[in-house]
């Protein structure tokens, strides 16, 4: 029987030095290496170790005591005060009840936590809406992102933001809220297709602008039509701001009562 470690870190390597019988024996400095797993997030690689437990399963209770490092060098020691830890190691008491409910864990940012669905480490594929959707409900939006956070990325889970928001204004919202990176961002309601890599790159998709393309787009033809709306319904229609702006979405804004004539024209 195997007890799982998931560990999240930016480093481009991972050791575990670890002890099975409560610090009676150590592996030797810096510890068995941990394997990385197929998942992409800008901030954290994610390390997964198998804790072979079924020789220490006879004990009532037993400790496991580990703490990662990056070659023996620097070393991720949980932070004063943790509930999880013992001296400067990270600890997982073991009795026969926990590891039957919980037999997987994930480790980041020096917090360690039960993952909560240990009958099945399947990664999810989720899709959302930002405002009034991921966000909106601050308490809400937290207890999501600690279930992303320490249960489904660690699993190789992939995150996508559906959003009418721009690449911008999402960055703005991403430092507001504190919003885990996704893997793809489809903003300006579906005419910009942004990648973020596990190396915290972001990339435009220029396929998906391509494919814009060649469905017959053509901006200057829209800049003009919507030129003509805004002279037309002069005081009732009007620009929105350049942010709101790409070169295959253009925004303008139209009072109630005129709505029916600019959709005429």
């Amino acid at each position: 029987m195997s007890l799982v470690l998931y560990y999240g870190s930016g480093w481009d390597s991972c050791y575990l030095h670890y002890s099975l019988n409560n610090g009676s024996s150590w592996t030797q400095v810096p510890g068995e290496s941990m394997m990385i797993t197929k998942t992409i997030n800008t901030k954290h690689r994610w390390y997964r170790f198998d804790f072979n437990i079924e020789s220490i399963l006879k004990n009532d209770q037993c400790e496991i005591l580990f703490c990662p490092n990056h070659n023996g060098i620097h070393w991720d020691n949980p932070p004063y005060g943790s509930t999880h830890a013992k001296d400067t190691n990270y600890c997982i008491n073991l009795n026969s009840n926990s590891i039957q409910n919980h037999n997987a864990f994930s480790l980041v940012s020096g917090k360690l936590s039960m993952i909560s669905s240990p009958m099945s480490y399947k990664p999810v594929f989720l899709v959302s809406d930002l405002d009034g959707t991921f966000v909106g409900n601050d308490s809400a939006t937290s207890r999501l992102v600690k279930k992303w956070k320490h249960d489904l990325a660690p699993r190789g889970s992939v995150l996508v933001y559906n959003s009418g928001r721009s690449l911008d204004k999402f960055m703005d919202l991403q430092k507001e809220k504190n919003l885990p990176f996704p893997t793809a961002l489809i903003g300006s309601v579906g005419t910009e297709v942004v990648w973020f890599s596990q190396e915290g790159k972001i990339e435009i998709d220029e396929e998906w602008n391509a494919l814009l393309e060649g469905h017959g787009w053509n901006e200057k033809v829209v800049i003009e039509a919507c030129d003509r709306l805004v002279e037309k319904l002069k005081g009732s229609c009007h620009w929105n701001p350049a942010n709101e702006q790409n070169k295959y979405k253009k925004v303008i804004s139209v009072k109630t009562e005129c709505v029916e004539e600019a959709v005429r024209e």
